[in-house]
């Protein structure tokens, strides 16, 4: 007798007469017959069980390493991310730098060019003093020699005078 008839038996009382003509033998084989199908399907489902919790666990290990892998690559454009802010910074305190560099040496170039400005008008000046002494000399001389050339015009137009009484 099989699970399915057991069940029909429980199920529907007016196959009780069927069993009635089963012999104890019989009944017993039949039992027996239910208990081994009884153990396969329990053997079953523990094996299709067995098989859905390895599923489960092969799907959680799968999302988990996905998740791991997921992790992996926002950790490393983070990674990324944090040198390429580091590289900027240094880039951008490279700048300053440079920049203030270029200012002391702009400031540095301005103070020389304005000393070099300053030499430059003392020498001009000092020239233009010198030139000017120069020519304060000349004219002193030039008009010492017109004077003594008067005196001697003079002198020529008053002796030729004096010589004819």
């Amino acid at each position: 007798m099989s699970l399915a008839q057991v069940q029909a038996y429980l199920s529907a009382p007016s196959t009780a007469a069927r069993l009635d003509q089963l012999s104890l033998r019989e009944l017993k084989a039949n039992v027996t017959a239910n208990d081994q199908q009884m153990e396969k399907l329990k053997a079953q489902l523990q094996r299709d069980r067995a098989r859905e919790k390895a599923d489960e666990v092969r799907a959680l290990k799968v999302r988990q390493q996905q998740a791991l892998l997921q992790k992996q690559r926002e950790d490393d454009e983070i990674e990324a991310l944090l040198i390429e802010i580091e590289r900027r910074k240094q880039d951008e305190l490279q700048a300053r730098l440079s920049q203030e560099q270029i200012k002391q040496e702009l400031h540095a170039l301005d103070l020389a060019g304005i000393a070099s400005l300053e030499d430059a008008r003392k020498c001009d000046l000092v020239e233009l003093q010198n030139a000017k002494e120069a020519l304060r000399r000349k004219e002193e001389a030039a008009l010492r020699d017109i004077e003594a050339l008067e005196k001697r015009v003079k002198d020529q137009v008053l002796l030729p005078t004096s010589e004819v009484p």
